[in-house]
């Protein structure tokens, strides 16, 4: 691993802004290690030198820390501290023989547009709603609804629909 001088990189975190300062010290040194400022292999300075530095709590550092190791962008090697990982996860998205001309605010532009459509294929946990039969469904909605009563609008019970519990209850 490379060893990189802790005063490469400078944060400017900003208590007054609208995002928490964790937010901020993730957003900056993902974008340091993105544009290259930060190179791949790079030591990282501990935890507490950096909040030192940046006049922060220990726990602000280690939770931005945290971000980047779970997302792929640092690794840790236990007595040795944290570097910058050889595999950045934003190289998964180059086509095969081409480097990446896409610039960090590129990157983040296709996140915002991914997080922000429901149907966004690579979003975990989300069924293929551009497969849902909405048609099918509006029908049996709409005849639900022609068919029901004020009853139906009650929510009198807090435990729940009654025949849905019974029912699951019997399943189960």
């Amino acid at each position: 691993m490379k060893k990189q001088p802790d005063t490469l990189f400078f944060a400017e975190l900003d208590s007054g802004a609208p995002s928490s300062m964790q937010s901020q010290l993730y957003e900056q040194l993902r974008a340091a290690v993105l544009n290259g400022k930060i190179l791949s292999g790079a030591h990282l300075p501990a935890s507490r030198k950096l909040a030192t530095q940046l006049s922060v709590s220990r726990n602000t550092v280690l939770a931005a820390y945290e971000q980047m190791i779970a997302e792929g962008y640092f690794e840790t090697q236990q007595g040795a501290g944290t570097y910058v990982s050889a595999n950045l996860p934003d190289r998964f998205f180059e086509t095969e023989g081409s480097k990446s001309t896409h610039s960090v605010q590129e990157n983040e532009d296709w996140r915002h547009r991914a997080s922000s459509y429901p149907d966004f294929a690579m979003r975990s946990g989300a069924p293929a709603l551009d497969q849902f039969p909405l048609d099918i469904w509006a029908r049996i909605t709409s005849s639900a609804w022609r068919k029901a009563s004020t009853e139906t609008l009650r929510h009198d019970d807090l435990a729940g629909y009654a025949p849905l519990r019974s029912a699951i209850a019997d399943y189960l």
